[in-house]
């Protein structure tokens, strides 16, 4: 903590460029608990995965550290699934994030995986990873970020956030369209750019 994320938190403090930190992108997948093929692969590398009891005491000394020296940032998780949200309630994020990847979703929208989370959900979630680009969908970008921005009181998912992965094109994906971003920013400028920070 003290070698790597105090001085990080220390030297990033004031920076306005810096909204949030990840604290890790997708942990489930080296998590023991979390149901890890046997023996449990990552990139067709055997692992050595983590506990969830040691993996979640380090989730909470690293939210601490923020708490006490990055006070003006939140922080956040990058969960790879909806369903897997719930692990990380208790823990100190000021919000909570899921990827989204229809093909890795059995083909279920967006807003049949939101109903993976859990129901007493007690912060924020924001949808931190959707393709860019889906092979034969076009327009699948602007319509997922349409179906994230609406409340769920509209038939939306009412999340608080969404982002096309990767900015830079990669993972096959692809690079957004960015004339899409420019357009939804625009529609929603009253929102998404409040200086409300999450809500």
């Amino acid at each position: 903590m003290n070698n790597v994320f105090v001085q990080l938190f220390q030297r990033c403090a004031n920076e306005d460029t810096v909204i949030a930190y990840d604290v890790a992108n997708e942990p489930e997948w080296a998590i023991a608990e979390v149901g890890l093929p046997n023996p449990p692969t990552i990139n067709g590398k055997v692992i050595d995965p983590v506990s969830m009891q040691d993996f979640t005491r380090f989730v909470k000394q690293v939210t601490a550290a923020a708490r006490q020296y990055a006070l003006a940032q939140y922080v956040t998780l990058g969960s790879a699934r909806a369903k897997w949200v719930g692990y990380w309630q208790d823990v100190g994020l000021d919000f909570y994030q899921f990827h989204y990847y229809p093909g890795l979703e059995d083909g279920r929208t967006l807003i049949q995986v939101v109903s993976d989370l859990p129901p007493d959900i007690n912060r924020p979630v924001w949808l931190g990873e959707i393709p860019a680009n889906v092979s034969g969908d076009d327009g699948f970008m602007t319509r997922i970020l349409d179906e994230a921005y609406i409340p769920k009181a509209a038939e939306g998912a009412g999340l608080a956030g969404a982002a096309p992965w990767s900015m830079l094109g990669g993972d096959n994906c692809g690079a957004p369209d960015t004339d899409a971003l420019k357009q939804f920013a625009s529609d929603h400028a009253a929102d998404i750019n409040s200086a409300g920070g999450v809500p």
